[in-house]
């Protein structure tokens, strides 16, 4: 395990990974949107900006250091082995039941107060 976590990239390298510059300019351009065309008048919470980034960045670090620390310990629990399909089909096909399921869990919201 411990050989694992040394050969890690170091944040440096996650930040200049073209996927990450992308999602990073993405979260940049939304915040200057927001604050140039707010939607609506929204509540006053103080230090919003600041919860905001700081949220973002701890969840980048641990969205991109967590599939790499535990991808092989959790392929063995897998319910079904895809991987003949490549990363990209792969990839499409994983992104289609995870949307799927985020859609059956929003509509159930709105059908029940407990999932609130």
């Amino acid at each position: 395990m411990f050989d694992k976590l040394t050969q890690l990239p170091t944040p440096w390298q996650i930040l200049m990974d073209p996927a990450s510059i992308i999602v990073i300019s993405i979260f940049v351009a939304l915040m200057i949107a927001e604050a140039l065309f707010p939607g609506r008048k929204l509540p006053t919470i103080k230090y919003w900006r600041l919860k905001g980034i700081t949220a973002f960045i701890i969840y980048f670090f641990v969205s991109s250091y967590l599939p790499l620390i535990w991808s092989d310990y959790l392929a063995e629990y897998r319910v079904f082995d895809l991987s003949f399909l490549g990363d990209y089909w792969g990839g499409l096909i994983a992104l289609i039941i995870y949307q799927f399921g985020v859609y059956v869990w929003h509509r159930s919201m709105h059908k029940s107060n407990v999932l609130y």
